[in-house]
């Protein structure tokens, strides 16, 4: 071995000789809180701070669904460029073309007022103990020094361009409460809201009704949805139902009208 080499490996092995008998020490002199102290304290000054903030929005609040998810949702399928590589693709038997939006794990890069912004949808596993579906979010990230205009102006953008979106597709929803669940404690506990898409192959033009009574109803559901504002006004939950009643076999079905 060359002189060079071995003078160079010896000088190694002192230094790390040294490096454990100083680590050794400083682990019986120096308490762990306080160690444990200097530690963080060093990786956040080695640490490049973030100019990025990120926006966490659960498709739930509480056991409610979260209005911005639901948006988000909406909004993020005009999003999707060619470089998206995975991709949920689905068609009803009503729909003219078929619906997209992305995969979980994937990321939809957006732009507002010259504002980069990223979009990801994620997935999280439910843990064992836990007997409930995976829990579902987006997260939106952009530079922190926009965040009161994302807050302010590019949110309510995200939730007005997909109400317009929802009301050119003009899907009815139909909402129900999962099943109720028992834990591992023993306790009961209730499912999530969800929702599917009402697509029943019934509408107005099929159904056997005499045309004087289906017109009263058809005038009477047009006046119910221009009265919105009234039901608000007088604080009266802004629903209506209707009860058909006929002979067994007929198709009966009891109708309720409402909106959230």
């Amino acid at each position: 071995m060359p002189q060079s080499v071995s003078t160079l490996f010896s000088a190694y092995a002192s230094f790390a000789g040294s490096m454990m008998l100083i680590r050794s020490m400083a682990n019986e002199l120096i308490p762990y809180e306080l160690r444990s102290y200097l530690s963080t304290a060093i990786h956040y000054l080695f640490t490049p701070l973030s100019h990025n903030t990120t926006l966490v929005i659960d498709e739930h609040c509480g056991m409610s669904r979260n209005q911005v998810y639901d948006a988000a949702e909406i909004y993020l399928k005009t999003k999707i460029s060619p470089s998206t590589e995975r991709l949920r693709i689905g068609k009803t038997s009503r729909q003219k073309t078929f619906s997209v939006a992305i995969e979980k794990g994937e990321a939809v890069a957006d732009e507002y007022e010259n504002i980069k912004l990223k979009w990801a949808y994620v997935c999280t596993e439910p843990q064992k103990t836990i007997h409930s579906g995976e829990k579902r979010r987006f997260e939106l990230s952009f530079n922190k020094k926009y965040r009161e205009k994302i807050m302010d102006r590019y949110l309510p953008h995200v939730l007005k361009r997909a109400k317009e979106l929802k009301d050119e597709e003009k899907v009815v929803k139909l909402y129900n409460r999962e099943c109720p669940f028992n834990n591992e404690d023993g306790g009961d506990h209730g499912g999530m809201w969800g929702s599917i898409n009402l697509e029943h192959p019934s509408t107005f033009d099929t159904l056997a009704l005499d045309p004087e009574l289906k017109k009263m109803i058809v005038d009477d559901l047009k006046r119910f949805l221009g009265r919105k504002e009234f039901y608000k006004k007088v604080g009266k939950a802004w629903k209506r139902g209707y009860l058909l009643s006929g002979p067994p076999g007929t198709g009966k079905v009891k109708l309720d009208c409402c909106h959230g």
